[in-house]
């Protein structure tokens, strides 16, 4: 769902097998798509310093991307978006927001052992403040463990893009445009 969702907005998409996408085509890219059930290993050793932008759908990868330090998770459709300035939430509001079309497992950052100091939290899961759902840093942000993000990096937090609701989509399509640097 997400491939054909980059694909409506104009984007050239190569899919490229988790052990096989190198550094150099990373970093030639407009962005890059982690997927769900992607692994860690060489893959990522390489993409993790990317100066190109990362949306990372797979959140057992968050922490390598410097983005966590914990993972909570949660079966429901809503989000609550808290930062409605950023340019990911563009169009919405402050409130919740339903983000699938039926309850999903949404997962998160837990906020409560988590310090990202550069990143934005731009949505939680319902009525869970201390739930980050979309974090968002920008290149150069102070992130987890004293890192420093090579390039844009911003968390998904559903696991099936094929049950987004219509709002659900245009949050993908805002995420993606932001990782690759057009919003």
């Amino acid at each position: 769902e997400a491939q054909s969702i980059a694909q409506n907005l104009s984007y050239t998409v190569n899919v490229v097998e988790d052990a096989e996408l190198t550094r150099a085509q990373a970093d030639a890219a407009d962005g890059v798509y982690i997927s769900r059930g992607a692994q860690q290993g060489d893959l990522l050793t390489e993409v993790r310093n990317t100066t190109s932008g990362v949306a990372i759908a797979e959140p057992g990868l968050w922490d390598f991307f410097g983005l966590a330090q914990g993972i909570v998770d949660s079966e429901d459709d809503d989000l609550d978006i808290i930062d409605d300035t950023h340019a990911v939430a563009d169009g919405f509001s402050n409130g919740t927001l339903k983000a699938t079309s039926g309850e999903q497992t949404l997962y998160a950052i837990d906020g409560s052992v988590t310090t990202i100091p550069g990143a934005d939290v731009i949505a939680t899961i319902n009525k869970d403040a201390d739930a980050w759902a979309v974090v968002a840093a920008e290149q150069g942000a102070s992130i987890a463990n004293g890192r420093i993000a090579p390039g844009r990096r911003i968390t998904i937090p559903w696991t099936d893009s094929s049950k987004l609701s219509a709002d659900g989509k245009t949050l993908l399509n805002q995420i993606i445009e932001w990782a690759e640097g057009s919003r």
